[in-house]
């Protein structure tokens, strides 16, 4: 068996904690046949949206805000020693690119309660 990196097994697990996030919340999600630069397709009832994922090591701060790419939603995940204690925090594309990773970074340690997964699938 070929060993697997630790960038490659920090990214894995945070994207397999939100595809887990997502199923509890409802919303079926699952990696494209091919990697085009999304982590997942996430569908609720007849909404689809294109998910990226960035994921920090328990020391390691490596988020970034991919302005580059298509996708609709961000999922930022911080990997705790117990990986079912992880963090993640959503954000719609547009707000994370608005806010920038300083401002995020600032309103995550003040707790700033970021929208869950659930409230980025309403439909009207």
């Amino acid at each position: 068996m070929n060993k697997i990196s630790a960038d490659n097994k920090t990214a894995k697990l945070g994207e397999l904690l939100v595809q887990l996030d997502l199923l509890d919340n409802d919303v079926q999600a699952a990696p494209p046949i091919y990697d085009s630069g999304n982590d997942l397709i996430a569908v609720k009832s007849d909404v689809f949206k294109a998910v990226q994922i960035k994921t920090e090591g328990l020391n390691s701060a490596s988020w970034t805000v991919p302005d580059d790419r298509l996708y609709h939603i961000l999922a930022l995940v911080k990997l705790d020693a117990n990986v079912f204690h992880s963090r993640i925090y959503y954000l719609e594309k547009s707000n994370a690119l608005a806010m920038g990773l300083s401002s995020i970074r600032a309103s995550l340690s003040a707790e700033y309660q970021m929208p869950g997964s659930k409230s980025l699938f309403e439909t009207s």
